[in-house]
């Protein structure tokens, strides 16, 4: 299956040739909303009105809005509310804070970006799955039987099934870059938020960054730019071919243990790449990074949502108030002692890409749950939790100073595979550059 979705440029180029306007292409986008969004539940509620408003403000004066997404339709993630939209975390508990609209929303609008509404999410942000969500999870529309990837999951699907162009996601452990692999999709973790981040639903906010998802590579480059301020128009991206580069394949307990089903991809990958897995050449103990993610989400999670996780009435799922109130049992001592660790683990990356430009991986180590698994059965016969199985490439990752960035190599499958490119602040030209050129000469 090949996705549908039109890119930025593709966009950008029909407004700029007068081919079409930006409430055009809102109702372009409303009109398959309206059709589809029964099948995929990707979108928990729609934002029209609005997005038609900004619309027909970009088109009254379009030379006033000169950034590149100015005009062009976009989803965003069910936690960053927006003026006339509340966020609810895709739970069916009516968040505390969903009057006041998110910075994020604040900043599309000031560029004259339309959103076209809030996408469905793992309940309280808290899952890779994306099979959990109220009042209904997005659907893998590769095979329904398979989780969309979460926590990010409506965003990925409505670029998946062409209900977007462009969404944009929160990531505290992979809930960007998780349902972006699971629909072949490309997904950029940046390695610290330039966007507003107040009034958002946070599900850890020493640890959420903000990122986009799409279907190319260039505008998921283009929406991490709109994100910092720095793209006015289209810019070219480099491609960097991986001759000469210093590209380190990751090593360890965690990034040497893939299923059979990674691993074929991960090996093909490598091979047509040039590169192949050579045990200590980029060596990483991700444990650190994994288990002090864990230890600071639960902890800031019961912070913020004790009393909804502890109340019977809430309305809260029991599957995510239970994980809720695991991190109620998180001491202060554990918590500091996690924060150390990954402070640790930040450093052993450091010294990593000091040595190495990027560092790759396959951004998930197993095939793609089904629907409703909650374990992982390791080739040793001992089970693992999904929820650590699915995110023991990603997670480690939130807890350091490095961007990530996913892209698909294969697209063409149920299980589609897709390499995680790793780099320091100041060097994500780099990874995107390196995606592209994957993008462009290696993807099947």
């Amino acid at each position: 299956m090949k996705n549908v979705s039109a890119s930025v440029r593709g966009l950008r180029d029909e407004l700029s040739r007068g081919r079409t306007t930006a409430r055009q292409l809102v109702e372009r986008y409303a009109a398959r909303i309206v059709d589809e969004n029964s099948r995929w539940h990707c979108y928990r509620e729609t934002n029209f009105d609005e997005a038609r408003r900004v619309a027909a403000t970009f088109d009254r004066d379009a030379s006033s809005f000169p950034h590149v997404l100015s005009g062009i339709p976009v989803g965003i993630k069910d936690v960053f509310p927006l003026s006339t939209v509340p966020a609810r975390s895709g739970s069916a508990v009516v968040p505390r804070r969903d009057a006041a609209e998110s910075g994020l929303s604040r900043h599309l609008r000031s560029m004259s970006t339309p959103v076209l509404g809030l996408q469905t999410c793992h309940e309280f942000a808290y899952g890779p799955l994306g099979d959990v969500s109220h009042p209904m999870p997005a659907v893998n529309p590769r095979d329904p039987g398979l989780v969309p990837g979460g926590s990010s999951s409506g965003s990925a699907v409505a670029v998946a099934t062409g209900l977007a162009p462009l969404s944009f996601g929160t990531d505290t452990g992979g809930s960007i870059r998780t349902p972006a692999a699971v629909n072949a999709l490309v997904g950029f973790m940046p390695a610290e938020n330039s966007v507003d981040m107040s009034m958002m639903s946070h599900l850890s906010p020493s640890l959420d960054r903000v990122g986009p998802i799409a279907a190319d590579v260039e505008s998921a480059y283009l929406g991490w730019l709109s994100l910092t301020g720095g793209s006015a128009s289209l810019e070219d991206l480099p491609e960097i071919e991986p001759v000469g580069q210093r590209i380190g394949v990751l090593s360890g307990p965690s990034f040497d243990d893939l299923d059979a089903t990674v691993s074929a991809g991960y090996e093909a990958f490598l091979s047509r790449l040039g590169r192949r897995r050579a045990p200590g050449t980029a060596r990483l103990d991700a444990t650190p990074g994994i288990d002090a993610q864990g230890t600071i989400v639960g902890a800031e999670a019961w912070r913020l949502y004790a009393d909804l996780a502890t109340d019977e009435n809430s309305r809260m799922g029991k599957e995510v108030a239970g994980r809720i109130r695991r991190g109620g049992e998180i001491s202060a001592e554990e918590y500091a002692h996690a924060q150390q660790r990954g402070r640790e683990f930040d450093a052993a990356l450091k010294q990593l890409l000091d040595e190495f430009d990027l560092l790759i991986c396959p951004t998930t180590p197993i095939a793609i749950p089904r629907v409703g698994q909650r374990e992982f059965l390791r080739a040793d016969g001992t089970a693992e939790s999904i929820y650590r199985a699915v995110t023991r490439h990603t997670s480690p990752f939130n807890v350091s100073s490095a961007s990530a960035l996913t892209v698909p190599y294969d697209t063409t499958s149920a299980n589609p595979f897709s390499v995680q490119i790793v780099t320091k602040i100041g060097a994500e030209t780099l990874a995107f550059g390196l995606a592209a050129t994957i993008e462009r000469k290696y993807q099947k």
